[in-house]
């Protein structure tokens, strides 16, 4: 009785060995032979002219040309104390009338590479919230007033490098990260093209793209689109 009921334990043993272990062979044969064949997804990277650095490749739907608030014809959108239709007011909140502004000028002579919004960061490798504009431009390249106003902040920080901060009025302000040199100071009033720095290495947010100006434009402190205060081709 002892003796039948280990010769069925061993066949029942040696059964299932056999077949578990013809799934487990078939099962890294599978997986060895998609390791084998899969190969990396194509990313769409450029080489950037400026430094030989890959920057991301991205739509930028303006042609931002500098511009007189007195030229005539077509125009981008005003800075004014009103908020235009398509931005939403926040509840309670009543912006102080001002004094037209005009259209703004182009803060530095470069090419336009990160737009406004959600836009992919090569930096931290991931799609984030981009609160302004990136114009590609040389070191030492004279970063200019987009518009009359008065120097609010002068900052320095390891994530934005120099960072300048003006106050146009009527709830609106400019801001320009990642520069080299800082040539105004707290208070000091400046008008509208004049130089108040120079483009430098990035920092540390977006260190790994080449020299560049990033550009915000925020109205009672939020982040509104720079772009549409240019003229659209």
């Amino acid at each position: 009785m002892v003796k039948n009921t280990l010769a069925r334990v061993v066949k029942f043993l040696r059964h299932n060995l056999r077949h578990n272990w013809y799934y487990i062979t078939l099962t890294l044969i599978v997986v060895l032979f998609v390791s084998f064949f899969q190969k990396p997804l194509p990313q769409s990277r450029e080489l950037s002219p400026a430094g030989g650095k890959i920057v991301p490749r991205l739509p930028f739907p303006y042609q931002l040309i500098e511009r007189s608030p007195a030229s005539t014809g077509d125009k981008g959108h005003e800075l004014t104390g009103k908020q235009s239709d398509g931005e939403k007011k926040r509840e309670g909140e009543r912006p102080e009338k001002g004094a037209e502004m005009g259209t703004m000028q182009i803060p530095v002579s470069g090419e336009a590479a990160n737009p406004f919004g959600f836009t992919y960061s090569a930096t931290f490798a991931d799609f984030r919230f981009h609160p302004g504009i990136d114009w590609l431009a040389a070191v030492n390249a004279p970063v200019k007033a987009v518009l009359d106003g008065r120097v609010v902040r002068v900052e320095y920080n390891k994530m934005d490098a120099y960072r300048i901060t003006l106050d146009h009025g009527a709830g609106w302000k400019t801001r320009y990260l990642h520069l080299g040199q800082v040539q105004v100071e707290k208070g000091q009033k400046v008008k509208r093209g004049e130089v108040i720095g120079k483009v430098g290495k990035p920092g540390l947010a977006e260190t790994v793209l080449p020299p560049h100006l990033h550009f915000e434009l925020l109205y009672q402190g939020e982040p509104r689109d720079p772009a549409r205060y240019f003229k659209e081709k």
